[in-house]
């Protein structure tokens, strides 16, 4: 059986009726909310095999998530109020940049509980992880912060003063009644003051910019024209996404103003006709533009056609932006897609997109990684019902900016031509080289083989240098011009890339790259400097006053919180450090049986060699130099004699064996009961016992030791990472820092002692 949810609320007594063999929820998120009547319906269903399909299972908060696997498997996590409490409450309250050690500490463990309970009943396929499968187009996602006119500046100003909010700020009023005002204003304030032809006292013929939902009074649009207006030259498609549908009339108003051929499908355009709409359009190569509403863009829609995207307004909810704008970038698309977010700047749009990247990271804290980084502090209602400064905004950067300055740098006016400007300089530079580099071999008479590669000749100075160097040669004697080229070969370096001189090269030859690979290089190439160009402009002349890189932004390997990583480290490096000193005691008693058992006298002053020995002492500790490796026989041995010495060694080996064993035993016990306690506490064990070197990071403290104990000791910082550099991975560097602490002392001059327990 085959229905839509809705349908299947209305006859749900009729598929109660059947027990059913599996259900299968397809966009599953669709029943996130466990109060609603649907959520409620499809649970009541009798079946033992329940699957959802859904690319976000979680959108807003944890309970969402709980509601989900709640259907996949009742009663995994437990009631929906034990669930907030022991577990939304305590990891929501860890994410914030503000929350105290023990929040967060709280907050990793329960993350980490969670994951682990739901994991099982999980697969994930992301994009990333299928991409060289895919073979997707490069994509590029940036966030332009837009300034707003005077008049929404004036108009936003007027409602923060207004009773209405003072009501929603003393909590008489809901708050989003408020919230929804200032998005409509953020957008175009036509949405909430009617406009200046309110009342119809101006001829909007006589006078466009008095007309209802005219671009000049909304910053916003002024970008969307100058955009469309580039994007249009280019050659390219768009997608061009609102969350309302009177915000998407007065953009249709204004792209058929601006005579470009569109198509527009929100709520209530037919089921019947989407799809003929959505073939056109990517079929068409005279449809310009596809104005759709977020929501209805995200269910089904393949619009690949387009490789523009543009976000006009952000929506409180992540995925539904992120499903917007994977419309165009999906299977089927062969162009490099390019996505920009308008927001305005110092505004509501700002807090909603902050709260939409808070959103992802609670749903990565689950999903990803339980040490996702801390952004933001508790929100505060006052903090939502502001307006930035404009001015301040331009000079030291937007709000957001400065949030996500370590994981993305903010292209601004000025840093963004500064860097265009050296890129010029340089290329100016470097052909002035090549141009002087030409004429002195001009100047010089070589020949076109002699030309370094890579610079263009013509044929007409072609020819005249083959001339030239002619001439040249009919004035010299044969041998005399033999003599000259063997003194030039001497005498000329040949550079490796034009850099490296490498001793005997004598020729380089430059292997023609792939098709294929040059073309994509070019492809790329291209495609950044259309982007460049068309963000330049819209720096230079829109209102458009910075941009940030939403994808880095959300790079999971640059967002886990260093505290939580230290912690981690300290904790590992800490048991390695252990695990090394139990080793080093153990088999210094080891030693030191071994000796007492054969007679052996222990070393003078704990020294490895000594200078001088008696004339008692045993040789056979010295091996043969050309001898195969064989110790050197100083008195005869019997046979009796060998036998014992085999047989103490067994009995050695054996014992220490029985050891390793029990360590095993011990460890096994300590993880069984979930607590740490010393082995000394264990009846039977008067001494300590180690676990056998099994673990990676034990095994590295291992060669940490060994490698100042081959330096006597003491290494510096360079030699160190010369040793270590390559067996490190870089999510292992705070680990590794942590361990060489507990191992090592730093002195002054980045010098490192070994600590005396490792001696």
């Amino acid at each position: 059986m085959i229905t839509s949810y809705d349908t299947f609320a209305i006859e749900l007594d009729l598929f109660m009726k059947i027990d059913w063999f599996y259900v299968v929820l397809d966009e599953g998120h669709k029943i996130r909310n466990p109060n609603a009547r649907v959520t409620l319906a499809v649970k009541e269903l009798r079946t033992p095999h329940r699957l959802i399909l859904s690319g976000s299972p979680m959108q807003n908060s944890l309970k969402e998530l709980w509601s989900l696997i709640d259907f996949v498997y009742p009663g995994r996590l437990g009631s929906l109020k034990d669930f907030t409490d022991r577990f939304a409450i305590p990891i929501t309250q860890g994410g914030y940049a503000n929350a105290s050690q023990i929040q967060v500490r709280t907050a990793y463990k329960c993350a980490v509980i969670l994951r682990d309970a739901i994991n099982p009943y999980m697969l994930r396929r992301m994009k990333k992880d299928v991409e060289m499968v895919l073979q997707l187009p490069d994509k590029v996602e940036q966030v332009l912060f837009c300034d707003i006119t005077s008049h929404q500046r004036r108009v936003y100003t007027e409602y923060l003063r207004s009773q209405e909010c003072k009501k929603i700020l003393n909590g008489t009023i809901d708050a989003f009644v408020g919230l929804c005002s200032l998005r409509k204003i953020c957008n175009h304030p036509d949405l909430l003051t009617g406009g200046p032809n309110k009342f119809g006292f101006h001829d909007e013929v006589a006078d466009p910019d008095k007309a209802f939902g005219a671009p000049c009074r909304s910053g916003k649009m002024m970008v969307v024209d100058s955009l469309l207006a580039l994007w249009h030259q280019q050659g390219h498609k768009v997608l061009l996404f609102s969350q309302s549908k009177q915000m998407l009339t007065i953009l249709e108003r204004f792209i058929i103003e601006r005579d470009y051929q569109y198509l527009r499908m929100d709520g209530s355009t037919p089921i019947g006709t989407r799809q003929t709409m959505v073939n056109n359009f990517n079929n068409n190569p005279d449809i310009f533009i596809f104005i759709l509403t977020t929501r209805v863009g995200g269910l089904g829609v393949n619009l690949t056609g387009a490789n523009r995207v543009l976000i006009f307004d952000p929506d409180w909810n992540p995925s539904t932006d992120t499903q917007a704008r994977e419309r165009a970038w999906r299977i089927g698309q062969n162009r490099a897609v390019t996505i920009y977010r308008l927001l305005t700047s110092g505004t509501i749009e700002e807090k909603i997109y902050q709260r939409q990247i808070f959103k992802q990271f609670l749903a990565n804290r689950i999903l990803v990684d339980p040490k996702q980084k801390r952004f933001f502090k508790t929100n505060d209602l006052h903090e939502l019902f502001v307006l930035g400064d404009q001015k301040a905004d331009r000079e030291h950067g937007t709000e957001t900016a400065a949030i996500f300055c370590e994981h993305a740098s903010e292209v601004n006016q000025k840093n963004f031509f500064d860097q265009r400007d050296k890129e010029r300089r340089r290329r100016e530079k470097k052909l002035a080289k090549e141009k002087k580099r030409k004429e002195e071999d001009d100047e010089e008479g070589l020949s076109d083989l002699d030309v370094e590669v890579g610079t263009r000749v013509t044929e007409q100075e072609k020819r005249e240098l083959e001339e030239r160097a002619k001439k040249r040669k009919e004035n010299i004697p044969r041998k005399l011009r033999k003599e000259e080229r063997k003194k030039e070969k001497k005498k000329r370096k040949e550079l490796f890339d034009g850099k490296f001189e490498i001793p005997f090269l004598t020729k380089q030859k430059e292997m023609k790259a792939k098709e294929d690979e040059k073309k994509e290089v070019d492809e790329k190439k291209f495609n950044k400097e259309q982007d460049d160009y068309v963000l330049g402009k819209l720096l230079r002349y829109t209102g458009v006053h910075s941009a940030l890189r939403h994808d880095e932004i959300m790079n999971e390997n640059s967002t886990s919180d260093m505290q939580l990583i230290e912690d981690e480290a300290e904790s590992v490096a800490k048991r390695a450090a252990e695990v090394l000193k139990r080793s080093k005691r153990r088999h210094d008693e080891f030693i030191a049986a071994t000796r007492t058992r054969f007679n052996v006298s222990a070393p003078k002053n704990n020294a490895h060699l000594r200078n001088n020995k008696n004339e008692d002492d045993d040789d056979d500790t010295t091996p043969e130099m050309f001898n195969g490796g064989m110790k050197k026989e100083t008195k005869a041995r019997t046979g009796s004699d060998l036998l014992a010495k085999i047989r103490a060694r067994k009995a050695a080996m054996m014992e220490m064996d029985k050891d390793i064993d029990r360590a095993n035993k011990i460890e096994e016990e300590r993880r069984r009961r979930g607590f740490d306690y010393d082995e000394e506490d264990l009846p039977g064990t008067s001494k300590p016992v180690i676990r056998p070197m099994n673990d990676r990071f034990e095994k590295l403290a291992d060669e940490i030791r060994a490698f100042f104990l081959g330096l006597k000791g003491r290494a510096t910082t360079k030699q160190i990472m010369e040793r270590f550099q390559s067996q490190i991975k870089p999510a292992d560097s705070f680990i590794f820092k942590s361990m060489l602490n507990k191992v090592a002392t730093l002195k002054p001059g980045s010098i490192w002692l070994l600590k005396n327990e490792f001696l």
